[in-house]
């Protein structure tokens, strides 16, 4: 079953492979930015997968079990050495399949899914026992992109307080036993909404941008992100840091999906802070976050986005705030209502043959 695959360069066409000059290229070991040794390397990569049984060159509809630029993703990861990026596509795939994400996904509540992401009070869904009052973080899209066509999310830290993560503790457990498929699973019920993100951001996010126009439309996108720790202490961050390590860990198992990120509104203690929380991450993607300050942030944030794209309290014009839907500009308005349902769709989707597919549940109903 084909789990790491982020459908992140799904197209009606594939793409030919160009060999360039990785030395000059800022998207060299992506897509179609293949020097020789890296093509090489994914060649050996493919062969090694096959040999595990963890890749076909045909999967039965006359496409690979895993296309080149999820392939590429694990390789960049381990900075093109292919027994360590079979290594961590392997265990992905039995991480991925052990916890069933897409089953979780498809039958998410919607109503957890929007409250959880909004950070208000859950009630939970008509005619169920979920728990009251449980309040989760998500990273949240703001329905812009950056100038290489990233969609640009936002974090803000100080939304999530310890009461929340207390309280999310001892809920989410509750709500676990609800959900069809994991209610027995050893996953940590907190661990679930993470999951779901993630597969929104790979599924849904990722694979739409991919189809707007932009500066280089042979290379998938990824995600560039807005963290803001603006208003939060020392003890806070000590008591978000099992917050921070389920992230961590997860990020590993979806490898290359960042581009860069800006965290803004640091104290002066976040160097420290910083110094253990960078170690949970993987190198590269630690070299991507970069903490600006408060009179570099405009500077900063124009070099990669338009400040009509940024929200108005990082210095932008977009009227947007944290718990907001996203506002879409007019090239993702017009994507997401081509399968003919007008505006944003709350709750989860996917991007299926460059059509929106709202899926999850409404009071125990599967959408799709």
């Amino acid at each position: 079953m084909n789990l790491t695959s982020t459908a992140a360069s799904q197209s009606t066409d594939p793409q030919p492979v160009t060999t360039v000059d990785s030395t000059s290229d800022s998207y060299a070991g992506h897509l179609n930015h293949l020097s020789e040794h890296q093509e090489s390397q994914l060649a050996a990569f493919k062969s090694a997968l096959s040999d595990q049984g963890l890749w076909k060159p045909d999967d039965g509809d006359g496409k690979p079990s895993h296309d080149d630029a999820t392939l590429l993703r694990f390789l960049r990861a381990s900075k093109f050495e292919v027994n360590g990026a079979a290594s961590h596509f392997r265990d992905t795939e039995h991480y991925l399949e052990e916890q069933r994400v897409p089953e979780l996904y498809e039958t998410f509540d919607v109503g957890f899914y929007e409250r959880a992401r909004k950070l208000v009070t859950f009630q939970g869904p008509p005619r169920s026992s979920a728990p009251a009052n449980l309040a989760l973080q998500y990273g949240q899209w703001t329905g812009r992109r950056d100038k290489q066509g990233n969609p640009l999310y936002v974090y803000e830290f100080k939304r999530l307080s310890s009461e929340d993560i207390d309280a999310y503790a001892r809920e989410a457990e509750a709500y676990k036993q609800l959900l069809p498929y994991h209610a027995n699973l050893p996953t940590p019920a907190k661990t679930l909404p993470l999951l779901a993100l993630y597969h929104n951001i790979a599924h849904f996010v990722l694979p739409l941008c991919n189809t707007l126009p932009r500066p280089h439309p042979e290379t998938p996108t990824m995600s560039t992100n807005i963290i803001d720790v603006s208003g939060v202490g020392l003890r806070a961050f000590w008591r978000l840091k099992p917050h921070i390590q389920a992230a961590s860990t997860l990020t590993a198992h979806y490898p290359e999906l960042l581009a860069r990120t800006y965290v803004v509104g640091a104290p002066a203690f976040f160097p420290t802070v910083w110094g253990w929380a960078s170690r949970w991450f993987d190198p590269a993607m630690a070299e991507r976050i970069v903490v600006v300050g408060r009179g570099d942030l405009t500077g900063t944030l124009e070099k990669w986005v338009a400040m009509e794209d940024v929200p108005r309290q990082y210095g932008g014009g977009l009227e947007w705030e944290f718990g907001d839907s996203p506002c879409m500009d007019e090239a993702v308005r017009e994507a997401v209502e081509r399968g003919g349902r007008k505006g944003w769709v709350e709750g989860p989707c996917l991007w299926v043959g460059d059509v929106r597919v709202p899926v999850g549940t409404e009071e125990g109903s599967k959408r799709r």
